[in-house]
């Protein structure tokens, strides 16, 4: 069962992409050529930023609506 309000990231690295029919709907698929660790870095902190500015902004919304 998935957990409403619950928010993850999961990076999975696979030459074969097999997704059941079930998880389509909550997965995004992202295709890339591959990439240097310097590149990797660059991308998990940007993501890690998004995620945290998305939590962030979605706490001072709930404290909002106290």
């Amino acid at each position: 069962m998935i957990c409403q309000g619950v928010d993850a990231a999961i990076i999975i690295v696979s030459a074969k992409l097999v997704i059941p029919k079930e998880l389509e709907k909550y997965i995004t698929i992202l295709e890339m050529d591959y990439l240097g660790s310097g590149d990797i870095k660059k991308l998990l902190k940007s993501l890690f930023v998004i995620t945290a500015w998305m939590i962030f902004r979605k706490n001072c919304l709930k404290s909002f609506k106290r």
